[in-house]
């Protein structure tokens, strides 16, 4: 029975990792917000929640020059295995395209940056990557704040 046991166990592993490395779903995603400047993307929704009073604040933004001015900030991204990131904020960002929701979510840190991590595709396979961007909390912070008046 142990045996059994030790088997299915490692077959699991072997699946989940298969899964990991060559989920096409992550890839897709990979190459969407490494080239979000060139995505076509229609709107980006930002939804935070306020720690005090636990209300939901949710933007949708659609003016273009913000826009690119927040995809600018995504220039450089690249994937990450974070190590203990110490939060000090995060919200939840959606991009909607003609092919789907990518989202997941955005968070700054005290020791690792700014991070994103990518869990909603298109496809509703599930998908875990988180990725790395160039600049600092207060810099995305700032950026989040001249987009919408949703965080505090």
């Amino acid at each position: 029975m142990r045996n059994w046991i030790i088997v299915l166990a490692v077959i699991f592993w072997v699946v989940v990792v298969t899964y990991k490395l060559f989920n096409p779903f992550e890839a897709d995603g990979k190459e969407f917000f490494q080239h979000l400047s060139k995505a076509n993307v229609d709107s980006v929704e930002l939804e935070s929640v306020d720690d005090v009073t636990h209300v939901v604040y949710r933007k949708k933004v659609v003016d273009r020059q913000k826009l690119e001015r927040f995809f600018e900030a995504w220039r450089g991204s690249g994937t990450i295995i974070s190590n203990h990131p110490r939060y000090i904020w995060s919200m939840r960002v959606r991009f909607n395209t003609p092919k789907g929701v990518y989202g997941g979510a955005l968070s700054g840190t005290s020791n690792q940056g700014v991070l994103f991590t990518f869990d909603q595709s298109p496809s509703g396979w599930p998908v875990r990557a988180e990725y790395q961007l160039v600049g600092s909390p207060e810099r995305m912070d700032r950026l989040l704040q001249d987009m919408a008046d949703t965080r505090r």
